[in-house]
């Protein structure tokens, strides 16, 4: 038996719900519920795409819309956050924002009851920007843009 509670997951800005629903494959004893939060159209096209996952993820799964810089929007049932790759994206002062707003909606939602969680998931440079290559390369395709998939090369 765990000592800590069941977990609430909110995966926020979280896109295709690949993170979303690795947790609830890998978590499953643990996590009560996942809610994937995104700007409106995302949000709905993956809560059209439920339909392709297996019936145990789909009872855990949820969707919410919700805006990063708009901390009134975020679900505030969950206990951990994640936040998969975003905070790339944003300026220090926009970080700083979207990390406020993922501390506010935990203490609601927590206050002192159980313990909160925050997850950031981001390939990280050493100090001078050169690798790892991984990084490195994520790095130089994000100023590059336009990510496909391998279907819409063939």
């Amino acid at each position: 038996k765990s000592e800590h509670p069941a977990i609430h997951l909110l995966d926020m800005a979280g896109g295709s719900g690949c993170f979303s629903r690795a947790f609830v494959a890998a978590y499953a004893t643990s996590l009560k519920s996942a809610t994937l939060a995104d700007i409106p159209q995302v949000a709905r096209m993956f809560a059209s795409d439920f339909k392709k996952m297996p019936k145990q993820a789909q009872r855990a799964m949820t969707t919410a819309s919700a805006d990063l810089f708009d901390g009134s929007t975020w679900p505030t049932h969950c206990d951990c956050h994640v936040l998969a790759n975003v905070l790339h994206d944003w300026d220090v002062d926009k970080c700083r924002s979207i990390l406020q707003n993922s501390y506010r909606s935990l203490c609601e939602t927590n206050g002192q009851s159980t313990p909160a969680r925050l997850i950031v998931i981001e390939q990280l440079l050493n100090e001078n920007s050169s690798g790892p290559l991984p990084a490195a390369l994520a790095s130089v395709s994000m100023l590059l843009g336009d990510w496909r998939s391998g279907k819409q090369y063939s």
